[in-house]
């Protein structure tokens, strides 16, 4: 008996965890039904410009359509983590003080971005 080879495709969106699975030489016929329209019509494939330090590829991102997209965006997952500012020398009181405030004020605005509401900058 001789090997037979069968490949399956399989395509999740990583939000909501929508997924379509099918036999690679039944694509035209799976992507077709209404069901799994969404492939077609409103699924994007976010793919960094530049691999992460020690990767070979860089990281691609598949979302079903734009609320998902905004989802995984809220998450923080694309942006890439600031570095630790840290002064130089002594502080004084007024600085701690000032430092804190302007990070109190960041942290505000970040959650009045993600709940919808209006921010106020300067």
């Amino acid at each position: 008996m001789g090997i037979v080879n069968i490949g399956y495709t399989t395509i999740t969106c990583e939000e909501c965890k929508k997924t379509v699975t099918y036999l690679a030489t039944s694509e035209q016929e799976e992507l077709t039904k209404p069901e799994n329209a969404w492939v077609r019509a409103t699924a994007r494939l976010v793919q960094n410009l530049v691999p992460a330090p020690g990767q070979q590829r860089p990281s691609t991102h598949l979302y079903c359509g734009d609320e998902c997209e905004v989802k995984a965006t809220a998450t923080g997952v694309h942006n890439v983590p600031e570095p630790k500012k840290i002064i130089s020398g002594v502080a004084s009181a007024a600085q701690v003080e000032q430092a804190a405030a302007a990070a109190k004020a960041a942290e505000e605005a970040t959650k009045a971005l993600r709940a919808g509401a209006p921010v106020k900058l300067g």
